[in-house]
């Protein structure tokens, strides 16, 4: 009975146990069939996400290569802007030395301001303002060479920001390409970590470092070819203005020399005049005095003749037409006397004027002459500076004699259309190649 039960058990339990056996290997079967395609979905998720990422990295490189071309031409513009900038602060220089020779050599030995004062006149007011125009020149242009100095500074430090940068994007592009190309070593060599320094920064924060970096490389661009075109035009102005300014003075040294020339015979005319005016009073004086002596001797004749007269008898002492004549002659004496007297004081007034003319004349050919000796020494010593300058350009010229101022004088008269043997020139520029860059 016992074991008739336990068999029907174990009918009952085996069915059971099989379907159990049957749901556990349906279940096995679903969960092989999720995992695959969960293994699928995955592999599908990553292959999408793996052409999305490079995809995006390829866009990322494609920014920031375009920017890196842009900031290398940035660079190399900046690069040429540094030399065309040292080759203007190098002609700046060169200038300003030539400004310290021409004020101390050419002005203030050759011409020589001032040595004439306090008297003024064109030559010396045109001297004057050419060494003022050039020491102000002087000081121009030395507050230019400060100031492309700082311009210098400031496009150096823009130039290194924005090589910097470049040497970060380049960085960037290896790191980028290693990423695309899965290349897991050099990211590990090149790997750094994370600091409060170099954590992410959001995109536009990048872009706006970008385009502020251009922005200054183009400001200072802009600002190099400015004073590149500002220097250059005052170079010319500078030419133009010191050549204009010799011409001036050199012009009203000829013709104050020519004046001058002139005013020097006028004066030895009017001094000889007055000599022989001088000569004609003397002998005038000693024909005056000599008449005076003359009716000196006169006046007294009439007078003893008078008082032998007054010596007759009382009865024969008449006032008769003797009496008459010979007291009419003494008045006439003494009014001829005092004329000649009068007529002796004006010669010796006049005598003592022609004196101090003469005195005055021979004061003022002594000043004429002084100044004219002053202009020709202006003159040679300007000319044997045009001379030196010449040579030092063009060593095979031959030199021309120095100046002369009275074979100038005899020349001029001869033809008024004469022009000294040499003028002064222009400032020249510095020899200088083509710049470096032209925008």
């Amino acid at each position: 009975m016992v074991s008739k039960i336990g068999s029907e058990d174990m009918a009952v339990a085996v069915p059971e146990m099989l379907r159990k056996i049957d749901k556990i290997n349906n279940m096995v079967v679903d969960k092989i069939n999720k995992t695959q395609e969960l293994c699928l979905l995955v592999a599908l998720d990553q292959e999408s996400s793996e052409y999305l990422i490079k995809k995006s990295l390829e866009n990322r490189i494609s920014s920031i290569a375009a920017w890196r071309w842009v900031l290398m031409d940035l660079s190399q513009r900046l690069n040429n802007a540094v030399d065309v900038i040292q080759h203007e602060k190098d002609a700046v220089l060169a200038v300003i030395e030539r400004l310290k020779g021409e004020i101390h050599y050419r002005v203030e030995k050759c011409s020589r301001p001032g040595i004439l004062a306090p008297r003024s006149d064109p030559v010396e007011e045109a001297i004057i303002k050419e060494y003022r125009y050039l020491r102000k020149q002087k000081v121009m242009f030395t507050k230019e060479a400060l100031n492309l100095d700082s311009l210098l500074f400031v496009i150096n430090d823009t130039k290194n920001k924005i090589d910097v940068d470049l040497r970060g994007k380049e960085t960037t592009i290896a790191v980028e390409e290693a990423c695309i190309n899965s290349n897991q070593e050099y990211i590990e060599c090149n790997r750094k970590p994370v600091t409060s320094k170099n954590r992410k920064k959001k995109i536009t924060s990048w872009e706006k470092r970008c385009d502020l970096l251009k922005s200054n490389g183009l400001y200072a661009l802009k600002m190099a070819l400015e004073e590149r075109a500002r220097i250059r035009a005052a170079r010319v102005q500078l030419s133009c203005g010191a050549g204009a300014r010799a011409a001036r003075v050199d012009a009203a040294l000829r013709r104050r020399l020519r004046s001058n020339e002139v005013v020097i015979e006028e004066l030895q005319w009017q001094t000889e005049e007055a000599l022989n005016d001088l000569y004609k009073l003397d002998a005038e004086r000693e024909t005056t005095e000599n008449t005076i002596l003359q009716l000196l001797d006169k006046a007294r004749a009439t007078e003893a003749r008078l008082a032998e007269r007054s010596r007759r008898p009382p009865a024969e002492l008449l006032d008769d037409d003797v009496d008459k004549l010979l007291k009419k002659e003494r008045a006439q004496i003494k009014r001829n006397i005092k004329k000649f007297q009068e007529n002796l004081n004006n010669i010796v007034s006049l005598q003592s004027n022609l004196t101090k003319a003469i005195a005055e004349l021979d004061d003022r050919v002594a000043d004429v002459k002084q100044v004219l000796q002053i202009d020709v020494a202006r003159m040679n010593d300007r000319r044997q500076s045009d001379r030196e300058r010449e040579e030092h350009v063009n060593p095979d010229t031959e030199n021309s004699s120095c100046f002369d101022c009275e074979t100038y004088v005899q020349t001029a008269t001869q033809n008024s259309n004469y022009d000294p043997p040499s003028r002064l020139d222009q400032i020249p520029e510095e020899d200088e190649d083509d710049y470096p860059f032209d925008y």
